[in-house]
């Protein structure tokens, strides 16, 4: 009996190894390409953002040659893809997605207040492929001209930006 309580007792703090895995750590990231793309998405709540809600994406398909100028059209896709560094590498991180509207900014959903900006969480993977992105929905119009910016944060730290400028066609 006690042979087995000790089998047991080993097997136990054996699977418990996460919790003595290396933590990952963040070091920066590269902007790898910039632009419209297109992707699959799929449409969340979420409170905090001035919409009420965000797009989560798969599968995005970088564009062909990098640009910073946007026309504002339906279902338009737009961000810029990054390497991000680190160790230990192929391990998921979560930072933030910060996005900087133009003056006089976008109406919030719940209180009707011009907001500037918005962020929110998102889990990245240390090394290359990720990337982050505003989807404009099915009306354009709504949505200010000008410069908007697109920040990766780990912290309060900007780990990548880019800007772009978007204009109605």
């Amino acid at each position: 009996m006690r042979l087995t309580s000790l089998f047991l007792l080993t097997a136990f703090l054996a699977s418990g190894q996460p919790a003595f895995a290396q933590k990952a750590n963040v070091t920066g990231a590269t902007i790898t390409w910039y632009g419209n793309l297109t992707a699959t998405t799929k449409v969340v709540k979420d409170a905090d953002n001035a919409t009420g809600e965000r797009y989560i994406g798969s599968g995005g398909v970088p564009p062909t040659t990098n640009s910073d100028q946007i026309t504002l059209i339906p279902n338009t896709k737009f961000g810029f893809g990054f390497a991000l560094f680190g160790t230990p590498k192929g391990a998921t991180v979560e930072l933030v997605e910060a996005v900087k509207y133009p003056s006089p900014g976008i109406p919030d959903i719940s209180t009707g207040a011009l907001k500037l900006s918005d962020q929110a969480p998102f889990t990245y993977t240390i090394g290359p492929g990720n990337n982050i992105f505003f989807v404009i929905g099915s009306n354009p119009s709504k949505w200010p001209t000008g410069v908007w910016t697109l920040q990766l944060l780990n912290g309060g730290t900007v780990l990548a930006e880019k800007s772009f400028t978007l204009s109605h066609p």
